[in-house]
């Protein structure tokens, strides 16, 4: 009950506003994250990354492509699944030691690997990316999982941010409007 309390007197974003926006029309894909800055603990390698809650969808809308493995799936999402999909750097800084099937620790909680992601070139014309500090150094799981499993605090909003796909360009000014 008070976290419900104090997560409505932040101005951040919620779930509900993911239900307004299936509302709306000419929107494609809705694809909700939540990001924090996270210890990990990759077997002898600790190190600090981004780690993204997300759903299915959000792949499709940053067009990563797989290295090897799998991406996340909704059944991943529903049942809470402690499972990941690694860019490719991360392992490289770990010294090449992981597989697809070995543990992680994320926040003092496991999870198995699922999925590599190949490295983004920032001159790559579909690369969306353009923060350099991070990028090819990021985690990503189930935006339930997230929810539940990764510290965060109570003032921080339900979700960081959302990314929507719309059908037609000559939408957009419209579908912002709302």
């Amino acid at each position: 009950e008070k976290q419900k309390e104090i997560r409505r007197l932040t101005n951040g974003l919620a779930l509900s506003d993911i239900q307004f926006l299936k509302s709306i029309g000419h929107i494609d894909i809705i694809a909700p994250f939540i990001k924090s800055r996270t210890n990990i603990l990759i077997k002898d390698f600790a190190s600090q990354v981004d780690v993204f809650g997300i759903t299915p969808d959000y792949m499709e809308t940053v067009n990563f492509n797989l290295k090897s493995g799998r991406y996340l799936s909704d059944l991943d999402n529903l049942n809470f699944n402690k499972v990941c999909v690694i860019e490719e750097n991360i392992i490289t800084e770990s010294g090449n030691k992981v597989l697809i099937g070995d543990f992680i620790t994320i926040d003092q909680e496991f999870f198995m690997i699922v999925g590599i992601l190949k490295s983004k070139d920032l001159k790559d014309e579909g690369s969306e990316i353009k923060d350099i500090q991070s990028i090819n150094k990021r985690i990503y799981i189930p935006l339930n999982s997230s929810s539940r499993y990764i510290s965060r605090s109570m003032l921080d909003p339900e979700i960081d941010g959302i990314i929507l796909k719309v059908d037609d360009v000559n939408f957009l000014k419209e579908v912002a409007t709302k």
